[in-house]
């Protein structure tokens, strides 16, 4: 499933995420096979990120544009109005439990 170099799926609680990086190019087609329950964005240019994160919100699949969306913040500071447009937040791909929770509740509703 791995689109490129550097996109990384983790499997957590029954849940398969997938890290992208907003900087490499990346087919949102790869999101509508269902085989990913959500996606967390490695925040590094606020502009990359809101671009990903719009991409994914205007999706016509309904699959993708309900997808739980985070960011994986390892440089800095996130801008608040692109924090704002994720369901959470991460530091450390360690512990996915968090995001887990989050996307079974977001997961449940449709």
């Amino acid at each position: 499933m791995i689109k490129n170099s550097q996109d990384q799926e983790l499997v957590h609680d029954d849940l398969t995420f997938l890290k992208v990086d907003p900087l490499e190019s990346f087919d949102m087609k790869w999101l509508e096979n269902g085989k990913v329950d959500a996606i967390i964005i490695e925040y590094r240019k606020a502009l990359s990120v809101l671009e990903f994160i719009n991409d994914i919100r205007s999706h016509n699949n309904k699959e993708v544009y309900l997808m739980p969306v985070f960011l994986y913040k390892i440089h800095g500071e996130t801008d608040p109005a692109v924090s704002q447009l994720a369901d959470g937040e991460i530091t450390n791909l360690s512990n996915l439990n968090p995001l887990a929770d989050i996307a079974k509740k977001i997961k449940s509703r449709f």
